[in-house]
């Protein structure tokens, strides 16, 4: 189910597992959830082997979203922008196009490496959580 722009709920009809704009937490090949970026919004979907990390990772992968997003409009506060780069440092990136999925074709070098990037935030945003 996703909220549409009027509030109201619909449901999502298509879901394309190999979607490079989609990530997962996966554990020893199980997937236990996925959040699919998009310009319309994010998807994040919990599955059957879902566990009490699978929410806060997958929301950890939308605050580095949202502080990409933050740091890049012009008013942006100092702090947040030190921020950013202070966790791009940390991903082992140098800018924030290197942690876009999106701008990478599925199964090069340089998407596996955003790939990482992401999966290192949400799973230090798990330990964060929890």
């Amino acid at each position: 189910m996703a909220y549409n722009d009027d509030t109201s709920l619909s449901t999502i009809e298509t879901f394309d597992p190999n979607d490079p704009n989609t990530l997962f937490q996966e554990s020893k090949d199980i997937k236990r959830g996925s959040i699919s970026a998009s310009p319309s919004g994010d998807v994040i979907r919990l599955f059957k082997a879902k566990n009490l990390s699978t929410l806060l990772h997958e929301l950890s992968h939308r605050w580095l979203f949202e502080m990409q997003d933050d740091a890049s409009m012009p008013e942006a506060p100092q702090q947040i922008k030190d921020d950013l780069t202070a966790t791009l440092k940390y991903l082992g990136l140098e800018s924030v196009e290197q942690a876009d999925i999106a701008r990478f074709e599925k199964g090069t070098k340089e998407h596996a490496r955003a790939v990482a990037a992401n999966e290192k935030f949400a799973q230090t945003g798990e330990v964060y959580f929890m």
